[in-house]
């Protein structure tokens, strides 16, 4: 008894610095504030901390939300879209996480690495829709990876925006994580990720509800990848201009059990680029956002989704999409009626013919071509003769 009671006040004593970590946000907050927390937020990161905790409430704030320090900022409640713990600004951008390259607007306080927590946490604009020449304002403008967990954005031009590139920007988004989180009622995408560093992040139970209601005023916001794709179909087909979820990362980025729904017309998933790999697993969408789109090397598994695209996608046991490309013929693996899975084999000129895998009574593997007269019957694996 003694040596558990010793060890138990080891133990809370070990645990009082972290604790001590946790500081509620009033105790940022001067009378001088008026009815404003931005600057209790910004207050907290001169003065050190680490951790800010929310009461059950709403907490308006006047101006955006400058991120420079490593902050954690978690609400109460359980379940993004009914949380307790809300903050709420009218057509402004809420938050802005700034890289460590960059300076930091906060008086007082050098550039850091901005990279932001939050849970449990609702952001409300409260000023309604953009007006004519404003400027567009997000939930959150990450310039450097955030964790987002149980947050919810809503009515902004986008809900989640990340555009970031070393080279060219100094900016690193890459390894962001969003969990049990989501965004709605937003002018253009709920989700936005642009850049050669919004890379190996992932989407886990995010859902994107009722956006690009202006999708044609903020197509823009595209530019600086449109301008290298311009005859990307994302840049010239109108049901692709704007998306629930719009990732244009350079390397992609892994999304599972994620939904889009009620995009005014446009898709649920837009994702592009020729070097993109984004992994995408039992995703939903509904019929009112079909068709998606998915780009280079991405692939679709299960889901209720139709994409175009050269993304890979497999439902079930076949693969109808899934293409390995040399020179100007294209492999294709896919399902003909009454042959199960087979492999198709195309040329520039349109022609196909499916290949079909065969065993023969000595058990040696063969390439059945089922409508090409010259090969048809028996074609044996040569090792020494395979695709350049």
């Amino acid at each position: 008894m003694i040596c558990a009671l010793r060890f138990a006040a080891v133990f809370a004593v070990l645990l009082l610095p972290q604790l001590a970590r946790a500081t509620p946000i009033a105790t940022y907050y001067q009378t001088t504030d008026g009815d404003d927390w931005s600057s209790a937020i910004h207050r907290a990161q001169a003065q050190g901390a680490v951790q800010l905790e929310l009461e059950a409430k709403a907490y308006n704030l006047a101006k955006t939300v400058e991120i420079c320090r490593p902050l954690r900022i978690v609400g109460q409640g359980i379940g993004a879209a009914l949380a307790s713990s809300s903050f709420r600004i009218a057509r402004k951008t809420a938050f802005r996480a700034w890289f460590k390259n960059h300076g930091c607007p906060i008086a007082g306080l050098t550039a850091g690495n901005g990279a932001l927590a939050m849970e449990h946490v609702v952001v409300f604009n409260t000023g309604g829709l953009s007006l004519e020449g404003e400027e567009p304002f997000y939930g959150l403008d990450a310039r450097t990876a955030p964790r987002l967990h149980d947050v919810w954005f809503r009515g902004f031009v986008q809900g989640i925006r990340m555009v970031c590139d070393a080279a060219s920007s100094g900016t690193n988004c890459n390894t962001f994580s969003i969990t049990h989180s989501g965004t709605d009622q937003n002018e253009h995408a709920g989700i936005y990720l642009q850049g050669g560093d919004v890379n190996a992040g992932h989407l886990f139970d995010v859902s994107v509800i009722s956006s690009c209601s202006k999708a044609t005023k903020w197509k823009h916001l595209t530019h600086a990848w449109c301008a290298k794709y311009a005859t990307h179909p994302i840049c010239t087909d109108p049901h692709l201009q704007c998306a629930g979820f719009l990732d244009l990362s350079f390397l992609g980025n892994t999304y599972l059990a994620c939904s889009a729904a009620s995009m005014n017309g446009k898709a649920g998933y837009a994702f592009g680029g020729a070097n993109q790999t984004n992994a995408a697993i039992g995703i939903y969408a509904e019929n009112d956002t079909m068709p998606q789109w998915a780009d280079g090397r991405s692939n679709v598994v299960g889901g209720t989704n139709t994409f175009s695209g050269s993304a890979g996608q497999w439902h079930g046991d076949v693969m109808p999409s899934l293409r390995l490309v040399y020179w100007d013929i294209e492999y294709k693996l896919g399902a003909a009626a009454g042959q199960g899975v087979v492999w198709s084999l195309s040329t520039a000129a349109t022609r196909t013919w499916p290949w079909r895998y065969k065993v023969d009574a000595p058990g040696n593997m063969f390439l059945d071509v089922g409508n090409l007269p010259p090969l048809r019957g028996y074609l044996p694996y040569d090792p020494t003769k395979v695709a350049p």
